[in-house]
C-alpha cells in the first residue's frame, strides 16, 4: 500500500527571517527624524516666546476672516486689557475705523500700513470694551497677511501696533500753532494796512489845511499889495 507524501510545515524558527539590519536602519532613521522634529519644535517655541510672547512690541493675531484670536502681553497692556475676551471689536476686514482701501488691500493678500483713532469711551458704551483706558487714543498699525506657502491665500493676519497718541497730539498742537501764526500774520498785515491808510489820511488832511492857509494868505497879499503886513504874512 502506497503511503501519501507527508506535507512539510516549517516551524517559526525554521521560517525565513526578515532583513533585520534593514529594519534596524529604518527605525534608527525614524528615531533621528523624531529627535530632529522635537528639536525644531523646541527652537520654534523659543523663537515664538522671544518674538511674540515677550516682545515689547504690541502684536495681534487674526484668523483668515480678520477676527482677533490672540494678543501678546505688550498689546494687552497697551489697550488696558487683562484678557483678549475683554474686547469685542469688529474683525479687521470689517472694522469701519480701518480705511476701506486698507481692507481691500488685505483681502487681496497685500500688506498695509494705516493710522486709526480709538474712542475707548464709545467702545465701552457699545459694550465692546471692558478695559481700563478712556478717552481717544491714536495708533499706527502694520498689517501683514500670513501664509503657509507662497502663493496660497491668507490663513490669517499679523498686526503690529504702536501707539502714537503723544506724537499725534503734538502734531495737532503744532498745526494749531501754525494756524494761529497765520492768523496773527494776517491780522498784523491788516493792521499795518489800516495804519498806512490812517497816516495817509492824516497827511492828506494836514496838507489840505496847510494849502488852504497858504491860499488864504496869498489872496490877502494880492488884495493888500506889498505892504509890511503882507510881507509879515508871507513869512508866516
Amino acid at each position: 500500500m502506497n503511503k501519501k507524501p507527508e506535507s512539510v510545515t516549517n516551524t517559526p524558527s525554521e521560517r525565513p527571517m526578515p532583513n533585520l539590519r534593514k529594519r534596524v536602519t529604518e527605525l534608527a532613521a525614524c528615531n533621528r527624524e523624531q529627535r530632529r522634529a522635537i528639536r525644531e519644535w523646541r527652537e520654534g517655541q523659543l523663537l515664538y516666546k522671544t518674538m511674540y510672547v515677550e516682545s515689547p512690541v504690541a502684536i495681534e493675531l487674526c484668523d483668515a476672516r480678520g477676527r482677533y484670536v490672540d494678543m501678546n502681553q505688550a498689546c494687552l497692556e497697551m489697550f488696558g486689557l487683562s484678557d483678549i475676551a475683554d474686547q469685542k471689536w469688529p474683525a479687521v476686514l470689517e472694522d469701519p475705523i480701518v480705511p476701506l482701501s486698507v481692507r481691500n488691500s488685505l483681502k487681496q493678500g497685500n500688506s498695509a500700513r494705516y493710522r486709526i483713532s480709538v474712542d475707548f469711551d464709545q467702545l465701552r458704551n457699545d459694550h465692546a470694551y471692558r478695559g481700563t483706558r478712556s478717552g481717544t487714543a491714536y495708533f499706527d498699525v502694520l498689517a501683514k497677511p500670513l501664509r503657509i506657502k507662497v502663493g496660497q491665500s491668507s490663513t490669517g493676519y499679523l498686526l503690529i501696533t504702536q501707539e502714537t497718541t503723544g506724537l499725534t497730539k503734538a502734531e495737532q498742537r503744532l498745526r494749531d500753532y501754525q494756524k494761529q501764526l497765520r492768523s496773527l500774520a494776517s491780522e498784523l498785515s491788516l493792521s499795518e494796512e489800516r495804519e498806512r491808510r490812517r497816516l495817509a489820511a492824516d497827511l492828506h488832511d494836514e496838507l489840505g489845511q496847510t494849502l488852504a492857509v497858504i491860499k488864504i494868505k496869498l489872496g490877502a497879499i494880492r488884495r493888500g499889495g506889498q505892504s509890511p503886513v503882507a510881507g509879515q504874512q508871507m513869512e508866516d
